[in-house]
């Protein structure tokens, strides 16, 4: 394998880890419908919800 080859593989090895990395460190926050929106939330952060249950009555 000539070493232009071996580096372009260790490249593209490198930009896996760099996506597993990122995945790991996404941020993930819970709030209730009521509440504001968690101040420190970020763009790209995960912000779910929880909403009243429905009255079916």
């Amino acid at each position: 394998m000539t070493l232009e080859r071996e580096l372009a593989a260790l490249n593209r090895r490198l930009n896996d880890l760099k996506r597993q990395q990122a995945a790991i460190q996404m941020r993930v926050f819970t709030r209730n419908h009521d509440e504001p929106y968690p101040a420190d939330a970020r763009d790209g952060d995960l912000v779910v919800t929880i909403e009243p249950p429905l009255n079916w009555d």
